[in-house]
This record gives C-alpha cells, structure tokens and sequence, in this order.
C-alpha cells in the first residue's frame, strides 16, 4: 500500500471551494488589523479588528452554506448525488478505515494482517449444514410454474451498454464506462455470447 496508493496532501481552510479573492482580501485584512492592534497598541485597534473579525466570519459562514446549496442543487438537477457525498467525505476529520485489530494478545495494524485476522473471524462462525438434511424437503405453497430459458439477445446488451452511467468507477475487467458505452454496439455480440453460454452452462466465466 505504502509503495502503489497514491497520498492525498490534505488542504488547508484558505485552499477551499468557496473562498474567492474578496475573502481572501478580507482575511488579509484582518490579520493586518490584528497585527497593528498587537504591536503598534493604536486607540480603538482591537475594536476595529473585531468588527472585521465578525465580517469576515460572517461572509466566510456565507460562502460555504452557498457552496453547499450549489452542490445540492445542481445534484437534484441532474440526479447526481456524487458531488454532495464527495463534499461530505471531505469533511470527515479521519479516514483511517479498519481500526488496527487484537490477535493473540499483539495489536496489528498491517492491512494485510486485518484482513487475514477478519477472515479467520467469519470463517469461524460458519455453519456447515449438512445437504442430505434438506434433499427431500417439500415446501408448501401456490403451485407457480417454472419460469422458461432466458434468451439474451443482441438489442437489449447494446441498450444496457449504451444506458451506462459514464461517471462509474471500472468494474474487475478495468473497462471503464465510457469505452463500453462508446462501443456498445461492437462489444454487443461478445456480451451476448457470453452471457448466453454463462445461463445455458449455469457457470460464471473465469476471470
């Protein structure tokens, strides 16, 4: 992880969406008016600093909630909730993920030891039920025919393909959306062979 995950160098309060040059001159302001009521002791400086304390607090107050409404409202525009929840992942003050997890008395933080030490958890916990228990078991109910082959055709993979939302993360193939969305009707008849061959066989394919 330390070797291939990019790191993210966190910003600071004045790197931040809603702040626009007349805050950034109001900020500016302030700390010269805090500067000057601090060294220079000039009647009336620490009142005038305040007061542009409060101003500047105010339109900073300002600016972000009007940032957040933009966000909320171009994402009901558009039915795109990804920028709200991006903006609310960023407010986060950590993003550790698993906590470091207790084994045989010696604390791990390693990801690859959390995640053997998990595993090693919910493998415990399983059930091994025996099959031959429930091999002749009848349940009652309506009498609901069985449901025919399903037939996957070339028309209905293209539309899907076509329908895909280009803002998606890439799937385990490492295909993004656009490219399958561009090349829906090329890509069609491959996806439909082997979805076909996958229901016929009742097998997945092998990555």
């Amino acid at each position: 992880m330390a070797k291939h995950v990019p790191q993210k160098v966190a910003s600071s309060r004045r790197n931040v969406p809603w702040m626009t040059r007349s805050l950034h001159r109001m900020c500016r302001k302030k700390q010269r008016l805090y500067n000057q009521a601090r060294n220079k002791h000039v009647p009336g400086a620490w009142e005038a600093f305040r007061a542009q304390q409060r101003r500047t607090t105010a339109a900073l107050r300002s600016a972000r909630m009007e940032h957040i409404n933009n966000i909320l409202t171009e994402g009901m525009d558009s039915n795109d909730n990804k920028p709200f929840w991006r903006y609310i992942k960023s407010q986060r003050q950590e993003n550790c993920g698993v906590a470091p997890l207790k084994s045989d008395g010696q604390l791990h933080p390693d990801a690859c030891k959390k995640a053997e030490i998990l595993n090693n958890q919910f493998s415990s916990v399983f059930t091994n039920e025996n099959g031959d228990k429930f091999a002749h078991t009848v349940l009652e109910g309506p009498s609901i025919p069985s449901i025919s082959d399903i037939t996957v055709n070339n028309a209905g993979i293209s539309k899907m393909l076509r329908n895909l939302n280009v803002k998606k993360v890439c799937g385990p193939d490492y295909l993004s959306c656009r490219l399958l969305k561009e090349l829906a009707e090329e890509l069609a008849p491959i996806y439909t062979d082997i979805f076909q061959c996958s229901l016929d066989s009742g097998e997945l394919p092998s990555v």
